[in-house]
Formats: C-alpha cells, sequence, structure tokens
C-alpha cells in the first residue's frame, strides 16, 4: 500500500515536472525569439507563463474541492482507465502535483533570474 503510494506520488510529481518543462521550453523559446533582451526575456516570459499555469491548476483544484460529496459520480474514475495509471491516487492529487511542478520550475526560472 505505501509502495502504491509513494509510486503514485512520485508518478504525477514526474508529470507535473515534465508538464511544466515542455510548457518552459515553448515559452522560453518564444520569449528568446520575440522578446528584446534575449535569454532574460524568454526567463521571465517562461516564469510568467509556469505561475499562471500553476494558478490555473490550483483553481480547478479548488474547484474540485469545493464538489466533494455533491456529485460523487461525476469523474468515472473507473472508466477511463485512471486506476490503470494511478492505483492509489486520484485526480485532485494529480492536480496539486501538476501544480507543485510548475511552482518548481518557475521558482528555479526566478532564480536563475536573480543571479543574472
Amino acid at each position: 500500500m505505501k509502495r502504491d503510494l509513494f509510486r503514485d506520488l512520485a508518478k504525477a510529481m514526474l508529470l507535473g515536472l515534465i508538464l511544466a518543462a515542455a510548457c518552459f521550453a515553448l515559452v522560453f523559446l518564444l520569449g528568446l525569439v520575440f522578446g528584446q533582451s534575449g535569454v532574460l526575456s524568454g526567463l521571465e516570459a517562461a516564469k510568467d507563463a509556469l505561475c499562471l499555469l500553476a494558478a490555473a491548476f490550483m483553481l480547478l483544484l479548488a474547484g474540485a474541492l469545493l464538489q466533494k460529496g455533491k456529485r460523487p459520480a461525476a469523474f468515472p474514475a473507473e472508466k477511463n482507465g485512471w486506476r490503470r495509471r494511478f492505483r492509489v491516487v486520484g485526480p485532485k492529487t494529480v492536480l496539486l502535483c501538476l501544480a507543485v511542478g510548475c511552482v518548481v520550475l518557475a521558482a528555479l526560472a526566478d532564480a536563475l533570474l536573480r543571479r543574472a
């Protein structure tokens, strides 16, 4: 049980970091191409985009937490293969891990900006 929980949390956190890294790379390249100060504008744009994405995930998480117990059949967790990928954690925990992954990479980009 504990092993499955840690495996699911690691898988969700890795998914969050991969999604955040893809968003970071895309927005960094756009900021690099269209920005005025090169790498600094790319880092600033990527940091802002990751913060915005994390805020959107947290907003979705807050809405999901407000719906607790009102419509238990609204999310068909067993029908779409969710349990094949995550045995213990639910969609709310995965949303939290996605937001945390975005915040971690945004903090890394902010640290790089502060050093420059």
